[in-house]
């Protein structure tokens, strides 16, 4: 029995050796430390000499127990391959992190990139950008010529405005509203309201047909 040991002992303790010498390198100081006890109680020689020098004495049973303790605590110590890439990985990429930091302190200062400018409109956006604020001006002066005429200028009220045409509802001297009438509004003094007694008959109708029309020249001005 006492030979069966010391064979099973030779075989595990050479095993414990390697795994000891294998954590040197891959594994950590704790985990090298514990497999190199282990093997220190199961090689004959070592195991002699250490009971001799410290009179401790180990029973066999116990002996096998604290073996696989020591052994199932250092490989508990030893990184998964996994790991230990990934360590080497962040480790590389914090050193390159630190020499880019160093690199940008020594140079010169960062350059703040410029302000967003706003988009280019494209030129038919623009033509009616400029288009609508033309129409707007020409609205806006037809309708202070037309209070120009009326006898209550802030009673006034508009619809269907087409640059110098529109219809236009005031009130008359009694305070009552008179109800929309059409106008047309011109450069200078062209400024007529339906109904003008200074117009011939038929004149404000056949002006209005020619210059309020889907193409006529004041309906359109603000688009020529």
């Amino acid at each position: 029995m006492s030979k069966t040991y010391r064979i099973v002992g030779w075989v595990f303790g050479v095993l414990m050796t390697s795994l000891a010498i294998g954590s040197m390198f891959n594994g950590t100081a704790t985990s090298t430390l514990m497999l190199v006890l282990a093997t220190a109680l199961l090689l004959p020689p070592v195991r002699s000499a250490a009971f001799e020098r410290t009179n401790i004495k180990i029973p066999g049973v116990a002996r096998f127990f604290l073996v696989f303790a020591l052994f199932a605590w250092a490989t508990s110590f030893i990184p998964e391959p996994g790991e230990r890439g990934a360590s080497v990985a962040s480790e590389t990429e914090v050193r390159q992190a630190e020499e880019v930091k160093g690199s940008e302190k020594a140079g010169s200062e960062p350059v703040t990139p410029p302000a967003p400018t706003a988009p280019l409109k494209a030129p038919k956006q623009e033509r009616e950008a400029s288009t609508s604020l033309q129409e707007i001006k020409i609205n806006r002066l037809a309708r202070e010529k037309i209070k120009g005429i009326i006898k209550d200028p802030n009673s006034a009220q508009f619809r269907n405005q087409r640059g110098g045409c529109g219809e236009v509802n005031a009130k008359n001297s009694f305070g009552a509203y008179v109800g929309f009438k059409r106008f047309m509004v011109s450069g200078g003094d062209m400024v007529f309201i339906d109904g003008d007694p200074d117009l011939a008959a038929g004149a404000f109708d056949e002006a209005w047909s020619m210059l309020c029309g889907p193409s006529g020249e004041l309906a359109n001005v603000a688009r020529k």
